[in-house]
């Protein structure tokens, strides 16, 4: 008998899946757009599929070029909110250049079927598609512009790790306007950040919406601490009822707590205590777009400025060694190692690899594998990045760890999760240093093993 349930389908397959039984009406956004602008608008031409939404690009008959996005109904009402309140907080408060969102509707009641969004067409090309183009002095501004906007973000604190729903502050004129109603929400807090009051709203992080299987609402914060998060991040997505199955699911995540307590006490005494106000107090979270990967950075390949920054639908307070270093496919280098594939040969790894070089440390360099421009690029980045922020900077160079035990914990696969501990123990645990591994691994597995002849979990 297979206890386990039926949640491991691909994502494409869900994706699909939703897609066709959203069945958004595209055509009637023309009416919708030319209605709001009053001219009349062409006819919406798929831009991009991304994870959980589809962008169209629109003109209207004055020439000017929109992007609208079509949102997969993972989180109703919740994202979308977040997605443009975000967005119009940091056009408002820093010189990020992100598309101006014009008109929104957070609820599927409406004439598409779906929620959506109206933007701005931002010009510029994706970052991943004009790497390879771009001259030295081009990637090096493009460095330089990264390296200021991760500080912008980075410099913008609160209490809580949340996403954000609203801010009073703003003015109607910085606000995108609403089509329909507004949607039921779930609670929210309110707080601050450090530059003005805001509402605080469950977080969207995107390993809570893995699989298009969402957690529950009151399951994804807001959080007042790391530790309330990190378990959330492991645990919230586990909403069986059978004892069997829990334990299954949640006993990799448990062991993984165990190394994170270690590894988590030695960074508070080795790397924060040398920066001031990191400890004192209340703990402090920084903003992060959540997903800056090279898919959502747009270049002028003549120049390698940066032209605009997409997809804020994953925006919000992160604890300072997450929001300071992964971002997408930009994360650390050291994912071979973290995933044991030190021969840098999996099968998943992108054809634009020297990009993880280029912006995050390797902490495990390999013989060979960086030129000198990838390690002077790189190493121009950390000194932009110091520059603007050494907190940002050290969490940025020293959170790796963390980063890897993150990435752990938000994994859904509980047999990827013990693989991931037995070679996180053989590349990553130095024991001369640290002395034993937190847990005997063998044994647990012996365990597990039992775990699963005793139930027939498969």
């Amino acid at each position: 008998m297979n206890v386990l349930p039926d949640c491991y389908r691909t994502c494409r397959e869900l994706k699909e899946t939703f897609w066709l039984q959203t069945g958004p009406k595209i055509p009637a956004l023309q009416d919708i757009i030319s209605a709001h602008f009053g001219y009349d608008c062409g006819e919406l031409t798929l831009l991009d599929e991304g994870a959980y939404a589809r962008a169209y690009k629109a003109s209207l008959s004055t020439g000017k070029k929109l992007v609208v996005r079509v949102v997969l109904p993972v989180r109703d009402g919740l994202k979308t909110e977040a997605e443009v309140a975000t967005m119009d907080f940091v056009r408002a408060e820093t010189n990020i250049p992100i598309p101006r969102v014009h008109l929104f509707c957070s609820s599927r009641n409406n004439p598409i079927g779906a929620e959506w969004i109206v933007m701005d067409f931002v010009p510029g090309e994706r970052f991943i598609d004009c790497w390879d183009e771009l001259s030295l002095e081009a990637r090096r501004r493009t460095v330089e512009d990264l390296a200021g906007i991760m500080s912008s973000l980075y410099s913008i604190t609160s209490t809580h790790c949340a996403s954000l729903i609203s801010f009073p502050s703003l003015t109607n004129s910085q606000r995108a306007r609403r089509f329909g109603d507004h949607p039921s929400l779930p609670p929210t807090v309110e707080g601050r950040t450090s530059l003005c009051p805001a509402t605080f709203g469950p977080v969207n992080d995107l390993c809570f919406v893995e699989r298009l299987f969402p957690a529950p609402f009151q399951r994804c914060g807001p959080f007042t601490s790391e530790r309330e998060y990190l378990e959330a991040v492991a645990y919230a997505n586990i909403i069986e009822t059978d004892r069997r199955i829990v334990k299954h699911m949640r006993w990799p995540h448990e062991k993984v707590f165990e190394v994170y307590d270690r590894v988590r006490a030695e960074y508070a005494k080795t790397v924060e205590s040398g920066l001031v106000g990191e400890t004192a107090g209340l703990p402090r979270f920084h903003f992060s777009h959540g997903d800056l990967s090279d898919t959502n950075i747009l270049l002028d390949k003549t120049t390698g400025c940066i032209t605009g920054i997409i997809d804020w639908e994953a925006a919000g307070f992160r604890p300072a060694w997450l929001a300071a270093g992964k971002a997408g496919m930009l994360e650390d280098h050291s994912h071979d190692e973290e995933d044991g594939d030190v021969d840098g040969d999996d099968e998943n790894n992108d054809d634009c690899y020297c990009l993880h070089r280029t912006f995050f440390e390797d902490p495990f360099p390999v013989a060979g594998s960086e030129s000198q421009e990838d390690f002077l690029l790189r190493s121009h980045f950390l000194v932009q990045l110091a520059e603007r922020d050494l907190g940002l900077a050290v969490h940025h160079r020293y959170g790796t760890e963390l980063r890897a035990i993150f990435a752990a914990l938000c994994e859904v696969v509980p047999a990827s999760v013990e693989a991931w501990i037995e070679k996180y123990r053989e590349r990553r645990w130095d024991v001369i240093a640290r002395g034993k591994f937190p847990f005997d691994v063998e044994n647990w597995i012996r365990e597990r093993i039992a775990l699963w002849q005793r139930y027939e979990i498969v």
